[in-house]
């Protein structure tokens, strides 16, 4: 037994050092509860706290451990084995027979140090291939991040949008409150009918629900946020318009923007990396079937004191195989070749979308800036005219409803406009987020 209790604490021995270069996991960080206001903040709580960017962000963690892992192999393999033998068998490692007299040398055991001097270009070409894999989930990781970074800022713009469409309402609530009481003072001396009255609280109380609609639309939109961020970002504060693109409407000017987008998109880069990876699986495949030269040593303790033979040896060999004698390794060569073409087609198809895609928001952005335009000139005609409209009532030249429905059209405009300048807003964010602007601004309020 006091040989067993040697081999234990020398296997002890060997596997301490790796578990002590054993790193330890890392604990999740806990998300924070604070309430910050801004359009950047609530990009970088996204980025922070988002579910499906901390899942990429672990899966990228464990393709450089697989990194690591295929880089291991270029290190020696160290195995052991120990072993009873019963009286009378034969022992595994010596061949000698064990009698009944001798039995502290029922226990043998062996240790195996084999070390790759030559493998083909397989284990390098592996470290490769992982490399790469990691280098596609690093892509994967932007390309997360960057469609989530789309979305806060869609939903951040939204609720700027749903705002300013409140500010609007209330301001109509407001007018019609004071026609309300005009009225109903001028129905008390009797210049005024008892319709009219009814007339003016009937849209009053229209406009009053109109504002409470949006007041509920403000708090969905405000949810669908704190979905992203999943803590709580104060959202008053507007977008400033000097953190966005200013773009003039040109054609060279779209032509260079959808140059710059192609090279900054995260999913071009996606697709180039995948190429990247599948031709190193081309290329890893073409050495699957070339033999590896290891030099090997071993050495026998215990029982094989007793076989008269040396117990350390020192070898060289030359493995390998060739399945389905070599058809599998050809088939496959071929198959990554396809796999390379396809991905090239990918990438080309990638690249025809996000042209479309810059060409479409592009022209949608375009034409949400020109209608929110002609509906300011529009709002502004009317409200010149909103005034006169009231005094031409009390002169008796205009009915109660024109002046009521110029209110009404008045207000219908503003949110036309309103809503026009806000979907170009929306358009101007999406075009950034084909790109690293985003990134950038999120970036920004990490520093500050």
């Amino acid at each position: 037994m006091n040989r067993l209790f040697v081999i234990v604490m020398l296997l002890r021995s060997v596997t301490a050092p790796l578990l002590a270069g054993a790193e330890a996991p890392l604990s999740p960080s806990p998300v924070r509860v604070q309430t910050e206001s801004g359009f950047a903040l609530a990009l970088r709580a996204a980025l922070a706290n988002h579910p499906a960017i901390l899942e990429k962000r672990e899966t990228l963690a464990a393709k450089g451990y697989a990194v690591k892992s295929a880089k291991a192999n270029r290190l020696p393999r160290l195995s052991s084995q120990v072993g009873f033998n019963a009286v009378g068998d034969d022992n595994f490692l010596g061949g000698n027979r064990v009698s009944d007299g001798d039995r502290s040398d029922a226990f043998s055991g062996a240790f195996r140090l084999d070390q790759p001097v030559w493998a083909f270009g397989k284990i390098d070409r592996a470290i490769t291939f992982a490399e790469l894999d990691e280098e596609v989930e690093s892509s994967e990781l932007l390309r997360v991040e960057r469609r989530v970074l789309r979305d806060t800022a869609v939903a951040y713009a939204r609720i700027e949008g749903i705002r300013q469409k409140i500010e609007v309402a209330t301001l109509n609530v407001a007018k019609l409150k004071a026609l309300y009481e005009r009225t109903s003072r001028r129905q008390q001396g009797k210049l005024a009918s008892d319709t009219d009255l009814q007339l003016i609280n009937a849209r009053l109380i229209q406009s009053r629900a109109s504002l409470m609609r949006f007041e509920g639309e403000l708090g969905v939109a405000q949810t669908e946020l704190a979905e992203l961020t999943l803590i709580d970002v104060a959202s008053d504060m507007p977008i400033p318009r000097s953190q966005l693109w200013v773009l003039d409407g040109s054609t060279p000017m779209m032509q260079s923007l959808t140059q710059q987008i192609l090279a900054e998109n995260a999913e071009i880069r996606y697709r180039q990396a995948l190429i990247a990876l599948a031709k190193q699986e081309k290329a890893l495949q073409k050495v699957s079937a070339t033999p590896t030269v290891t030099l090997g040593a071993s050495h026998s303790v215990l029982g094989a004191a007793n076989s008269g033979k040396d117990d350390t040896r020192v070898t060289l060999e030359i493995s390998g195989a060739l399945e389905g004698l070599g058809f599998a390794a050809y088939a496959n060569t071929k198959a990554a070749g396809a796999g390379v073409m396809a991905a090239q087609r990918s990438l080309e198809q990638g690249q025809n979308a996000i042209r479309r895609d810059v060409a479409t928001l592009y022209q949608n952005r375009r034409v949400q800036e020109q209608l929110s335009q002609s509906q300011a000139q529009s709002v502004a005609a009317m409200e010149q005219i909103s005034s006169s409209y009231v005094r031409l009532y009390e002169a008796g030249r205009k009915s109660w409803l024109e002046v009521l429905n110029l209110t009404r059209e008045l207000n219908v405009q503003e949110l036309l406009r309103v809503e026009a300048e806000n979907n170009a807003l929306t358009f101007t964010l999406q075009l950034m987020a084909l790109g690293r602007e985003l990134d950038v601004i999120a970036a920004a309020a990490t520093d500050e």
